[in-house]
């Protein structure tokens, strides 16, 4: 059950530089607060949150499951709390998953911080 907390540290320091990247795009694009506002609705039932991974009834469920990149992170937090391990395509997934986010938002920001005044 402790597994959890490093994972959710982990997921939490990686979204400190999604939310400085995406906070850096939306400066730049107004627009940008509607179009994260729709992604998030539909990723919510894409995700496997309101159902389990294990229940991949349909085409569909079984590569939301398997390739939807917040399904390895919600799952390296879930299974230590329902008493399991992770696996280790769980483990893969959230670590290339929190690894390219570290990158791709610490990328944006360095790069656009400097333009950030004239956006505003």
């Amino acid at each position: 059950m402790l597994l959890a907390l490093p994972a959710l540290a982990l997921i939490v320091f990686s979204a400190a530089f999604v939310s400085a990247g995406m906070g850096l795009i939306g400066a730049r694009f107004g627009d940008f607060q509607f179009v994260v506002t729709a992604l998030m609705r539909v990723m919510m039932f894409v995700t496997p949150i309101f159902w389990y991974p294990q229940d991949r009834e349909g085409a569909v469920r079984a590569i939301a499951a398997t390739y939807n990149p917040l399904a390895h992170l919600i799952d390296i937090v879930r299974t230590p709390l329902m008493g399991e391990l992770p696996s280790l395509q769980n483990i893969v997934g959230a670590g290339l998953t929190i690894g390219l986010s570290i990158l791709v938002g610490g990328a944006i920001f360095v790069f656009g911080r400097r333009n950030i005044i004239r956006w505003i």
